[in-house]
């Protein structure tokens, strides 16, 4: 009677639907349309850009000056300077500074790396809630009409003197509990179909399609917790921000050294009026190099001491999150285990009620009596159901908790 089949397989299993899209085919459609998840990448694409952008030299600068009163030379009075001059950061600075900013452009990808995961731990977790609810709606339309085949037994046992009111009264108490539960449900399946639209930013979806019925497995675990975790882009981002944090130490030591200017003077001298001299009115053009003197160096030192700081905040964070995600991991695994225990402990319950229903039934059609035990037992066939379901739905949860957690697809 139960809708459910559970397989318990050695291998990898997989899921599917009779019609219509897949999970994986939801999972494509939120990558490409989910809004959040755009942000993210183009946050990446600014970063990689940025890194693009920091690359080359300060630009030159360029002053002109004009004097109000003449300066006289021997060849002529000078009436205007022209100055142009390049600094030249400290050797090997930019090299560092777009390192970093390289670092900087892949600790944004792991972020995100990680929202499009969450993204599908988010997405798994509302269409194994639609699955559920779908197969809970089923459970209670077939409930329903076990409950309307009583109603027609009672009431034949009512009118030939074999039954009671009584019998009556508590299949309508029953079949009114059921129809509530049915709408209830479809109402809870509406907004779940909303929230799963919002996911995938599409405003045309009214139907999820779901399964009739999900495959287990023996799910494998790694023993190793680094190479369980070594895929996580938490962690990863956080390993790239250490790596910047350090290279930032280097840059901070970099700023702290001279910089270098490169540049000329060029200045317009008019002819002398009053007598002819050797060279006269010849502009002047003076090379210049300039260099800057980091005296004050509370700002490096300051900078310096930031980066170093900053590394031993992501790596305290790192640690951090290695608790967590082992704490987490742990916990899916215990549910993984205790969910597929319920599942395989809920399919005997029904098996073994369904072959006590079956001798109720017989005894009460010969007898007319003990139709109460009759319902109790086929509510008690009806709970099993239901937990079965929700034992399926939190098991596939906890495997997509468990891909988010290791980065596994």
């Amino acid at each position: 009677m139960s809708r459910l089949i559970v397989f318990i397989i050695t291998s990898l299993g997989c899921f599917w639907t009779s019609h219509g899209q897949t999970l994986e085919d939801y999972y494509s459609i939120a990558a490409e349309n989910n809004p959040g998840l755009k942000a993210k990448y183009l946050e990446f694409e600014a970063a990689v850009e940025h890194a693009s952008a920091i690359s080359g030299f300060p630009n030159p600068s360029l002053s002109f000056g004009y004097f109000i009163l003449p300066v006289e030379t021997r060849v002529g009075p000078q009436t205007a300077k022209l100055s142009l001059n390049q600094m030249i950061p400290w050797f090997g600075t930019l090299k560092v500074k777009e390192e970093a900013a390289a670092l900087n452009a892949e600790a944004k990808f792991q972020v995100f790396i990680n929202a499009r995961n969450e993204l599908k731990l988010k997405i798994s977790q509302v269409y194994y809630r639609l699955f559920e609810l779908d197969n809970l709606i089923q459970i209670q339309k077939d409930n329903l009409e076990v409950l309307s085949s009583f109603s027609k037994t009672a009431e034949v046992k009512y009118q030939n003197g074999d039954g009671s009111m009584t019998d009556l009264i508590r299949l309508q108490i029953l079949i009114n509990e059921a129809t509530t539960e049915i709408e209830i449900l479809e109402y809870e399946k509406k907004t779940m179909i909303t929230s799963f639209r919002l996911l995938l930013n599409q405003d045309n979806l009214e139907e999820v399609a779901t399964p009739e019925s999900l495959e287990i497995w023996n799910y494998i675990f790694e023993q190793n917790l680094d190479s369980i975790f070594e895929s996580n882009p938490l962690l990863n981002e956080l390993d790239l921000k250490v790596q910047k944090s350090e290279v930032e130490q280097i840059l901070a030591s970099k700023q702290g050294m001279p910089q270098l200017g490169l540049g000329f003077d060029y200045v317009i001298v008019n002819k002398r009026a009053d007598m002819n001299v050797d060279n006269n009115g010849r502009d002047v053009l003076m090379p210049m190099f300039t260099v800057s003197l980091p005296i004050y160096r509370s700002q490096y030192n300051a900078q310096l001491n930031e980066a170093r700081k900053l590394q031993s905040v992501y790596e305290y964070q790192k640690l951090e999150l290695l608790n967590e995600l082992e704490r987490n991991f742990e916990c899916s695994r215990y549910e993984l285990y205790t969910e597929k225990s319920r599942i395989e402990l809920y399919q005997r319950q029904i098996e073994d009620s369904e072959l006590n229903l079956n001798l109720l039934l017989t005894e009460y059609s010969n007898s007319g009596q003990n139709f109460e035990e009759v319902l109790r037992m086929q509510q008690q066939i009806l709970e099993y159901q239901k937990l079965k379901v929700s034992a399926i739905s939190n098991w596939f949860t906890a495997i997509a908790k468990l891909e988010y957690i290791t980065a596994k697809s």
